[in-house]
């Protein structure tokens, strides 16, 4: 008879199966771990549905409530041990961990979980150092890892050892990002990254800087990738905010070797003219792409006509030429798109005007509309909110940030039964009337679906954390970012004696005084958390208390 170590083993062995992962369930509930056994086939069943999938929502809240109860248990002593951490498919997936924990036990961790992504962080929480990296460089347990996620406020250290020959055989994503710095001078280390035989599994590549003032991507730069051992095998490629030109844009979308490319994001590609949307859309190279992120300058009308735009789910227009786009054109973009195609769409700096709204959001392509975020508008907040509160049924996912809302749209999405069907909602800076504020934070519309919610700069007040403490649709919340609203001490009392905000683990508090972080600092409140985020302007001893209780867990933000 197998024992229960067969199964567990058999789920590390092959990670990318459900089924043993259901075969373990099936054994756990034989043996009177009903929980462990739901939780499991709960998550399974959610990563099965596409993403934003209502169904999926449902079931994720599900497996979040029997996760908060038993993950302690579950994880032992990984649970003081790990920063942060993440299950899907029923098992620990995503983690945060100090460099020396890792080196120190992570033999014990791979033989317990099929751990797939990584992300070193420092005991203050700040990104790994050059010698860190090297460390784990040189360690054989670097080849367990599938996945790393490497951001850095500057130069990043990973480009310096992960193309040395060594031991990341099994990487598979890689992340890397930089706050701002002379990304590209570097073209001879990403030469040689793209070179490594020992980087061949690769199949997805993120490269991302927020300010880059370096040179742009040139042909040599994608003529390196496209030689890339991995390259046949990319599904998703990120290359944000690195100044793309024309003829290196045109060099990757005509080469054959990216034909299996899903992805493609190329966010802050200012350089680029507006003829390259109807050069990546009508290349025949690019097959499979599904998801796209325009950066730079194009005509919505040549948009509606390129070949491929029927053929995608998920499309970002981040347009960086602070224009709005006429009525005429959003109308030739609705009607370029299929019925019930976009699952997803992202519209950036305020190309949408209010003259446009009902024109976009009533066609077709947007029926079965998942997920929509709106940065930016003159007022077009309100109109939006208007026409999904009466028209939209599929949204699961609502991001309004800087998009001109007012009391009027919120009081429009407290009455309305679409708030009980969000997964995600956020409002960012937007001045709401107190009242307002206050029937949309008492709302009954709110659910347990709902797992992340943003309020930023809406100055709450004590009454408004009171209220949100109070509501039992809350009870769902994992996430919660409260950044520019002046939390009180009261206000944080409240939201540390809720019995409905018991499932969070992240918390975002930004510029909150002094009183009230010490309030969170000396209580035992909201044990779950293990992810708080706050101004630097705090204070040194808020910080240093604050970092007693949290450690590793506290990010103080300098660019809040």
């Amino acid at each position: 008879m197998s024992s229960h170590e067969d199964f567990l083993a058999a789920v590390l062995e092959h990670p990318d199966d459900d089924a043993p992962r259901l075969i373990y369930a099936d054994w756990l509930e034989e043996h009177g771990e009903s929980e462990r056994a739901e939780f499991i086939r709960l998550q399974v069943d959610a990563a099965r549905l596409p993403e934003g999938d209502p169904r999926a929502c449902d079931l994720d809240s599900k497996a979040e409530g029997i996760l908060a109860e038993f993950e302690t248990a579950w994880l032992g002593e990984w649970s003081q041990r790990l920063v942060r951490w993440t299950f899907r498919r029923g098992f620990l997936d995503e983690i945060t961990i100090l460099p020396e924990v890792f080196l120190r036990g992570g033999e014990e961790l791979f033989r317990a979980w099929p751990v797939r992504r990584f992300r070193f962080v420092d005991r203050d929480a700040d990104e790994a150092s050059l010698l860190e990296a090297r460390a784990i460089t040189g360690s054989p347990l670097c080849g367990r890892i599938r996945s790393l996620d490497a951001p850095s406020y500057v130069e990043s250290p990973w480009l310096h050892f992960l193309w040395i020959p060594s031991h990341w055989r099994g990487l598979q994503e890689l992340d890397l990002r930089e706050g701002g710095g002379n990304f590209l001078s570097r073209l001879p280390q990403f030469a040689a990254l793209f070179s490594a035989p020992h980087l061949k599994g690769l199949q997805s590549l993120s490269l991302r800087c927020e300010h880059n003032w370096g040179p742009p991507v040139e042909p040599a730069f994608i003529e390196h990738l496209a030689a890339a051992p991995f390259a046949p095998h990319l599904q998703s490629l990120v290359l944000d905010g690195l100044g793309m030109t024309d003829d290196a844009l045109r060099r990757l979308i005509n080469d054959p070797v990216f034909a299996k490319l899903e992805r493609l994001r190329l966010a802050e590609a200012r350089r680029l003219s507006p003829e390259m949307v109807s050069a990546v859309l009508g290349t025949s190279r690019l097959d499979s792409l599904q998801d796209l992120c325009i950066g730079w300058e194009c005509d919505l009308t040549a948009l509606a006509a390129a070949p491929r735009l029927r053929e995608l789910k998920r499309l970002d227009l981040w347009l960086s030429n602070n224009l709005v786009y006429s009525r005429n054109s959003w109308s030739a973009f609705a009607k370029g798109l299929s019925p019930g195609q976009l699952t997803h769409l992202g519209l950036a700096y305020g190309i949408l005007g209010q003259e446009s709204v009902e024109e976009l959001l009533a066609s077709p392509g947007l029926s079965e509309l998942r997920g929509l975020a709106v940065w930016g508008g003159q007022m077009v907040g309100d109109q939006i909110l208007s026409h999904l509160c009466q028209h939209c049924s599929s949204l699961t996912s609502l991001d309004m940030t800087r998009a001109g809302v007012s009391a009027y749209g919120v009081g429009q999405l407290a009455s309305s039964p679409l708030l009980s069907r969000l997964a995600h909602l956020r409002f960012w800076f937007d001045d709401i009337w107190k009242p307002t504020q206050y029937a949309f934070l008492g709302s009954s519309h709110f659910s347990p679906r709902l797992k992340s919610l943003e309020l930023c700069g809406w100055n709450l007040g004590d009454e408004g954390c009171e209220l949100l403490a109070n509501n039992r649709g809350l009870c769902g919340l994992t996430h919660l970012n409260l950044r520019s609203n002046g939390v009180s001490a009261a206000g944080m009392k409240a939201m540390l004696s809720s019995p409905y905000l018991k499932r969070l683990t992240s918390l975002g508090l930004g510029s909150a005084p002094s009183d009230a972080l010490q309030v969170l600092a000396d209580s035992p409140g909201l044990p779950r958390l293990r992810q708080v985020v706050i101004d630097s302007r705090a204070g040194d001893q808020v910080i240093a208390a604050l970092r007693k209780r949290f450690g590793a867990r506290l990010i103080v933000d300098p660019n809040i």
